[in-house]
C-alpha cells in the first residue's frame, strides 16, 4: 500500500488536517469533501510518495529446514551426476561399477558368440569341405564327419573356457 508524505504544513493547518502520511483512499476521500479546492490543489502539488522501508525477515525454522533438505539433495544430485558408476547394488553395501557390469557382460557375451560362431564353422568346414575333397561321399557321412568335427570344437573351446574362468 502506497503511503503519501505532505511536507508542507501551513497548508495543512489551513484544510484543518492533522495528520502528514495519507494513503491513497485517504486522498481520494479529501477531494471529495474539500470545502477549498485552490488550498487543496496546492496540498495536493506537494504530495511526494514516501519511500517504502522493507522490515528484514527472519526466517523461521521450517523454510531453514526446507532450504537445509533442498541443498543436501542438490549436493547429493550434483555428487550422483559427478560419480555415475559408483552406487552400492548388494545387501552388505559393496560398491561395482555400473562400467565394469558392462564391461563383464561384453566379454561374455563375446565368448559365447565365438564359440557358436567356431562350432558353425567347423560344421560347414566338415560337411562343405569334404565334398570338394572328397565328392564320392555321400550326404550322410559328410553329415556326421561334420557333426564330430564341429563336437569336437566344442568340446576343446568348452575346455579352454572352463580353465580360463579358474583364473
Amino acid at each position: 500500500m502506497a503511503i503519501f508524505i505532505i511536507e508542507n504544513h501551513s497548508l495543512l493547518e489551513e484544510l484543518n488536517l492533522e495528520k502528514t502520511k495519507f494513503s491513497l483512499d485517504d486522498l481520494e476521500e479529501l477531494y471529495e469533501s474539500a470545502v477549498d479546492q485552490v488550498a487543496l490543489s496546492a496540498l495536493l502539488g506537494c504530495v511526494r510518495l514516501m519511500e517504502r522501508v522493507e522490515e528484514k525477515r527472519v526466517p523461521t525454522k521450517e523454510f531453514l529446514k526446507k532450504t537445509e533438505m533442498l541443498r543436501l539433495r542438490d549436493a547429493e544430485y550434483k555428487w550422483m551426476k559427478d560419480h555415475p558408476d559408483s552406487y552400492p547394488v548388494s545387501s552388505d553395501n559393496t560398491t561395482v561399477s555400473f562400467g565394469q557390469e558392462m564391461q563383464t557382460a561384453n566379454r561374455q557375451l563375446t565368448v559365447v558368440l565365438n564359440i557358436l560362431l567356431t562350432v558353425a564353422a567347423t560344421f560347414v568346414f566338415g560337411f562343405v569341405g569334404l565334398q570338394y575333397t572328397h565328392p564320392d561321399l555321400s550326404q550322410e557321412v559328410r553329415l556326421i564327419i561334420g557333426l564330430v568335427m564341429a563336437t569336437v570344437v566344442l568340446f576343446a573351446d568348452a575346455y579352454f573356457l572352463v580353465k580360463t574362468l579358474d583364473e
